[in-house]
Formats: structure tokens, C-alpha cells, sequence
């Protein structure tokens, strides 16, 4: 596994500039709307009371202003040509499936929303890309400065005050750090990708397939069903950019699908030494490569340092992962032989399942669970020789990877 430890002082130093901006931006909103008049010394009580006001309308801005950031996506998306696929807040998820609007619910570990849109097909292989990506931090600023210009002409209710300060100090805090281009530990935000974006064909192309597949799956399609030039990564990609590392880790998605778990582990192991793999991305390889032991050689020490040492140090935020709930199952049943424990996770993958958006992977997955569930039964068996599970064949155009794929 690469060492992060290179990576800490920039996480430190994000911090503190998050930290400073915040505080500024907090002081500048108090002052021009009359805030910081209530922060008046000679009275503890009163104090304390309006700092207390302040923090619960950042965090009510916080909320509001994530709603604003991808609206803003969505609306400056219509602008540009694209197409609806998905709009998400929190857990609740909307998307449109066979021409309808339809409430499911999708947990991505280290995001708080998102929209996604499908882009025009290129002209000339141009697409339009910068308002779209720019819609969101623009929202934001847009929301806090008529909200700020409303506050110094109108006097608000004193109840009103903090929520209004917080909507200011969030949206002004959302807006700039999103324009601003800046990254950190794989991930990067809107304004770097608008410069990645202008600055590299490849990651324009990378952009626009990755948007295409999602709106496959989000009609329905498992990753089989997609077409395969979809998934073709041009061998002059840049693997250090975050984009074309996520656009690697559906590749390997591809190859899963159509159980070539040979192809997809080499992939998984290749894209996981990526520089650029966000580190979310890294966890989800490293669940394909201890599954793909686990129905593999099943080798102890192999699956107790993808498994036990790395995997399990990070279980927030995949407890709504059906592939994590595949592997929990695999890794009981396979493994530590413990039925019961893997009927658990079995119960818990068919609670996520009933409102998970993409319909395609869940029937991927239970193909896989009954792969799983095979694989146990022979492995019982005194002399089962076929204890590897067997590869469908990929489509002929995705194997000749020699020119036009990683």
C-alpha cells in the first residue's frame, strides 16, 4: 500500500486554511450584518447565547447551502445542454427511471451530496464542461451575497439573524472553496477540475464517459450491459489525476461484471498504486482484490492484509455498500465458515437493496452472493478440485486492450 504519511502535511495544511477562511469570513458576515454587536462582554450570558445562535445557523446554512451547491449544478446543467440522471442530498436520492422521477436512498462515504447530469455528445469531441462545474460554488456565492444584501437593508427579526448569518458565512465558505482550485488526498474540487478539464483531452474524455455510464446505471443497466468503449482508457491517460483514476475503478467494475476476476483483479492492483485514487476509491479496490482471494486461492495471510489489517480499520460510511455487504458475506462463508454471522450481513444487504438506485448492481451483486454461496458448497466437498469460480468472456472489442486501454 502507498505510504500517505507524505500526504499529512497537506491535510494539516488544508485544516488551517479551512479554519482561517471560515473565521474570516465569519468576522466580515458578523460585522456588515450587525452580528457582532451582540458580542458583548459585559454580559457572559448574552455572549455565550449569541455565539450559541451563530453555530446552530452555520450548521442550518451548512444544510441549506449543500441543497443550493447542487441545485446549482443542475440548473447551470440545463443551461449547458445536459440531461437529468440524478439529484441527491444526504442519503435521499433522486433519479429518473423509464422517464420517471423516483426517491431511493444512496450512502456515499465522503460526500454530502451530488448531482450528476449527462453531457451532450461531442461536437468535434468539444462538450461543454465549465458552467456545469462551476454551477454549484456559484449557487453558493450568489445565495449569500443577495442574502448579505438583503440583511444590511432590511433589519431581520432577531430570531432570523443567526440562520441568515450562518446561510451568508456557509454559502460564501461553500462558493469559495469549490471555485478556488484546490485538492487534497485524490480529492479535487470544482475549480480544479474546470483547470484539469481545459487542460487535458484525455480527462475531458474520462469526464464524459464516467457521467455516460452513471446515467446507464441509473436507468437500470448492470456494468455487462454498457457498451465497452465506454471503458476504454486510452494507455496515455494520467494516472495521477483523480478523474481519470475514478473512470479506472469502473473499468474494473466492467471486468467484474463479467466475472473476468483475473482481468479485474490485475486492474484493481494496478489502479490502486495510482497516485491520484481518492482514498475512498482505494478501499473500494481493496474489497474487489480481497473478494477475488477470497473466491480465488484463498490464501490466510494474503486475505488477513486485505481484509483484517486494512478493510476493517475503515468500516464508516460502507455499512449502505452492497459490495462491502457482498464481501462481509464471502469472508464469513468462505473463511471463518461462519453461516450465521454471514446470514447477518445477507439481511443487512437485502435492507440496502430494497431502495438502492441502480437496479442493474443489485442483480449483479446477487449473482455474485450465489457465486459465494456455490463456491461454499463445493469447498465442503472432500476432493473438489474446482474450487475457482468460472470467467464468462468479455466482449472481443473490451480484450484488445494492448493499444487503446490501461
Amino acid at each position: 500500500m502507498p505510504d500517505d504519511k507524505g500526504r499529512q502535511p497537506a491535510s494539516i495544511s488544508g485544516l488551517f486554511m479551512t479554519t482561517a477562511l471560515i473565521a474570516g469570513l465569519s468576522l466580515v458576515t458578523a460585522y456588515l450584518t450587525g452580528m457582532i454587536e451582540t458580542l458583548r462582554f459585559d454580559s457572559i450570558l448574552t455572549s455565550v447565547q449569541s455565539v450559541l445562535m451563530m453555530v446552530v445557523g452555520i450548521a442550518i446554512g451548512y444544510f441549506v447551502q449543500i441543497f443550493v451547491h447542487e441545485f446549482g449544478h443542475l440548473l447551470s446543467g440545463i443551461i449547458s445542454g445536459y440531461s437529468f440522471i440524478s439529484f441527491r442530498t444526504g442519503r435521499m436520492m433522486f433519479s429518473k427511471q423509464d422517464g420517471k422521477i423516483k426517491r431511493t436512498r444512496l450512502s456515499i462515504p465522503g460526500t454530502l451530496g451530488q448531482c450528476l447530469m449527462a453531457p451532450p455528445a461531442p461536437r468535434e469531441g468539444v462538450y461543454p464542461y465549465k458552467l456545469y462545474n462551476i454551477g454549484g460554488g456559484a449557487a453558493n456565492i450568489l445565495v449569500g451575497l443577495l442574502l448579505l444584501a438583503m440583511m444590511m437593508l432590511v433589519p431581520w427579526p432577531p430570531f432570523m439573524r443567526p440562520i441568515g448569518f450562518g446561510l451568508i458565512t456557509v454559502g460564501l465558505y461553500m462558493g469559495i472553496s469549490n471555485l478556488v482550485p484546490a485538492g487534497m488526498q485524490g480529492i479535487r474540487n470544482d475549480g480544479a477540475n474546470v483547470r484539469a478539464l481545459q487542460s487535458d483531452g484525455i480527462v475531458r474524455q474520462g469526464f464524459w464517459a464516467i457521467l455516460q455510464i452513471s446515467a446507464n446505471l441509473v436507468a437500470g443497466k448492470r456494468m455487462r450491459e454498457i457498451s465497452s468503449g465506454l471503458f476504454a482508457i486510452p494507455v496515455a491517460a494520467n494516472k495521477a489525476d483523480p478523474i481519470i483514476c475514478n473512470w479506472g475503478a469502473l473499468q474494473v467494475g466492467f471486468y467484474e461484471d463479467w466475472h473476468d476476476f483475473g482481468s479485474a483483479n490485475r486492474l484493481a492492483r494496478e489502479w490502486f498504486e495510482a497516485e491520484g485514487m481518492p482514498e475512498m476509491l482505494k478501499l473500494e479496490l481493496l474489497s474487489m482484490m480481497a473478494f477475488y482471494e477470497l473466491i480465488g486461492e484463498c490464501n490466510p495471510n494474503e486475505l488477513r492484509r486485505l481484509y483484517s489489517t486494512q478493510l476493517q480499520q475503515h468500516p464508516i460510511g460502507f455499512q449502505q455498500s452492497l459490495s462491502r455487504l457482498r464481501l462481509d458475506y464471502a469472508f464469513e462463508l468462505l473463511f471463518n465458515h461462519d453461516a450465521e454471522t454471514a446470514q447477518r450481513y445477507l439481511q443487512q444487504f437485502e435492507q440496502v437493496a430494497v431502495h438502492y438506485p441502480y437496479q442493474g448492481e443489485v442483480q449483479s451483486e446477487r449473482e455474485l452472493l450465489a457465486l459465494v454461496d456455490d463456491l461454499a458448497a463445493r469447498r465442503q466437498l472432500p476432493a473438489d478440485p474446482g474450487s475457482e469460480a468460472s470467467s464468462d468472456s468479455v466482449p472481443s472489442d473490451a480484450e484488445s486492450s494492448g493499444t487503446d486501454e490501461v
